[in-house]
């Protein structure tokens, strides 16, 4: 009953703890369309969490020590909401690209930048809330900074500091350029096209490329647990000192410690950005 109630205790205020940082970290980038913040958060504690007790009773076969090991890999909900806010980014270049070009479409038909906007929204309205949902959000904010006179130099420029994309950036660096240039809108835009679709799908390549190195990294990191845990049901007598002696401890911690180090060091080998 008592290790019942530590473990709800331990969640709870590691849930407060990620809370907080999920909320600085959002501030930090506000891009905040898809609201999966809470609940997938919590899944992916109580996942963490889960995993940390096990990997500590593998590594301890001590409920006290595995309650630690399970809170200190709670931090691992720091990389969760990193990956989610890359993969957000990611939708939203995508839907950039679509939206360009659909706004050369509306550049065609002899509509000013600012009207072209203003269509689109009205056309992804039509087609439903969840086509393309950041984008959609994104024209609403825009439409409505427009009727409060703000122009669309200022909205774009306020865009492109938001989302923290070097290409969405050279985009509206590139609008403002031609604006000021008298150069022509389409070939801008369209040029920007070309470049984002092809940076796209270059990235595209190499995520294919390393995909399979990846999985080579997870199997290769689990190895050595799957390789305790079998010890220590067959063969227990061969890793008892290492549980039953102070200097076993140690050193199963020095291994853990080194588990998680190399385990984030190659995560961050196999992670590309152009």
């Amino acid at each position: 009953m008592i290790t019942v109630l530590v473990i709800i205790l331990i969640v709870v205020v590691v849930l407060l703890l990620v809370l907080l940082i999920a909320k600085h970290r959002s501030a930090t980038l506000s891009l905040k369309y898809n609201h999966y913040l809470r609940f997938d958060y919590f899944v992916a504690l109580v996942i963490l969490l889960l995993a940390g007790y096990q990997i500590g009773l593998i590594f301890y076969r001590n409920r006290y020590f595995a309650l630690a090991t399970a809170a200190a890999f709670s931090y691992g909900l720091r990389y969760y909401h990193i990956w989610q806010k890359k993969r957000q980014k990611n939708q939203l270049k995508e839907e950039f690209i679509e939206l360009n070009r659909m706004l050369l479409s509306e550049l065609h038909a002899g509509k000013s930048l600012p009207l072209a906007y203003r269509s689109l929204y009205q056309r992804l309205i039509a087609e439903g809330q969840h086509y393309q949902p950041n984008m959609q959000a994104e024209l609403k904010q825009w439409c409505k900074k427009m009727d409060m006179g703000m122009t669309l130099a200022e909205i774009l420029s306020d865009f492109a500091a938001r989302c923290q994309d070097v290409h969405i950036s050279q985009f509206v660096n590139m609008l403002e350029v031609a604006k000021i240039s008298g150069s022509s809108m389409l070939d801008v835009i369209a040029f920007s096209d070309r470049m984002i679709s092809d940076t796209r799908q270059i990235e595209r390549e190499l995520a294919v490329l390393i995909a399979e190195k990846k999985l080579e990294q997870v199997v290769l990191s689990l190895s050595p647990i799957v390789l305790l845990y079998i010890m220590q049901q067959f063969s227990y007598d061969f890793v008892a000192p290492l549980y039953e002696t102070a200097m076993g401890r140690l050193l199963m911690t020095i291994a853990l410690l080194i588990f998680a180090a190399t385990f984030i060091w190659s995560r961050r080998m196999t992670e590309l950005e152009l």
